[in-house]
């Protein structure tokens, strides 16, 4: 994957991760539990589970008009999102959402969750982008985050 975004990106890429926009895992997963309990209590019960395994629920993040799966790309220079088409096979990364001078990401904090868990880029003039990982996926995060730890102030 870090080949097509190295591609895209136009520079290398060190690490990379799929990620989604925040809120995609416990909107899937009140999905499949109401669906398959039935009805409103269905939807209910559905939300206070999901509630339960992924933490306290805010509304998915849309990032230039994209919800869902996202390819995380750490280049020399760049951070970027994109998006990701899936295959039979795998993955790969297709359209460059949004990208930001690596220089101007302060950090990378990971949340707690049991089957995801929030990551906050911390921008340094003060913003912030949240999107969020599964359990498959938080050790490629983390090893992410170290970059942006071991990295002059």
């Amino acid at each position: 994957m870090e080949k097509k975004a190295a591609a895209l990106l136009g520079e290398d890429v060190e690490a990379g991760s799929i990620v989604s926009t925040a809120g995609m895992v416990k909107s899937m997963m009140k999905s499949s539990i109401s669906g398959s309990v039935g009805g409103i209590v269905g939807g209910a019960i559905g939300g206070a589970a999901v509630e339960a395994l992924t933490g306290r629920g805010r509304p998915a993040l849309d990032i230039e008009g994209h919800q869902g799966l996202m390819y995380l790309a750490i280049g020399k220079t760049k951070v970027a999102l994109f998006t990701i088409k899936q295959g039979l096979l795998g993955s790969s990364p297709q359209k460059l959402l949004t990208s930001v001078p690596r220089e101007s990401v302060a950090s990378i904090e990971i949340g707690g969750g049991a089957l995801s868990s929030p990551v906050t880029l911390s921008l340094t003039d003060g913003s912030q982008i949240t999107i969020e990982v599964t359990r498959i996926n938080r050790g490629k995060i983390e090893r992410i985050a170290k970059l942006f730890a071991a990295a002059p102030a």
